[in-house]
């Protein structure tokens, strides 16, 4: 498949799953799981497993802006009681968990993204999505080679860092 079909359809699921139900979700990581079992061997699964919980300060930080922040039956004591307001909803924790499945789930498809696609396949996926941005002045030329540079600064940090934390 064409990189830039394959990048057009990672953000099309993305916008899928982030304005999805559900419905939408468990659907979602039925086609992930399917993508995996086909395209990857298992132990693709060990970055996306990383990167998700590198994330799970944000997680337990979207439960609690859901929980307290989305009106709804509190958790514990009876509503409309002193402590009842002090609780998180239930239609809140529901919805702060929906939202942290739906991050988990396009962490894995950005790794299955990676682990399909060279560097060099990404970029010309940038550049041809960078077309229509060419009518507004963006040189697609620059934004490519930005990104090169970028992703060249990023290997030359990862060998720096793990070279550091070896020491």
């Amino acid at each position: 498949m064409h990189p830039l079909i394959r990048v057009i359809c990672f953000l099309v699921f993305a916008a899928w799953l982030a304005l999805g139900g559900p419905g939408r979700l468990w659907f979602g990581a039925a086609l992930l799981v399917l993508a995996y079992a086909v395209l990857l061997p298992v132990s693709a699964l060990r970055p996306a497993l990383a990167m998700s919980r590198r994330l799970r300060w944000f997680f337990l930080s979207l439960l609690i802006v859901y929980g307290w922040f989305t009106p709804g039956s509190p958790l514990w004591f009876e509503p409309g009681s002193r402590l009842a307001a002090l609780m998180p909803s239930l239609e809140g924790l529901g919805a702060g968990l929906a939202r942290a499945l739906a991050l988990v789930l396009i962490v894995f498809a950005v790794n299955l993204l990676l682990r399909t696609s060279s560097r060099d396949e990404l970029l010309t996926a940038v550049y041809g999505l960078a077309r229509p941005l060419a009518a507004c002045g963006l040189s697609r030329e620059r934004l490519a080679l930005r990104m090169v540079l970028v992703m060249e600064a990023l290997d030359g940090m990862r060998e720096l860092v793990t070279s550091r934390l070896a020491a």
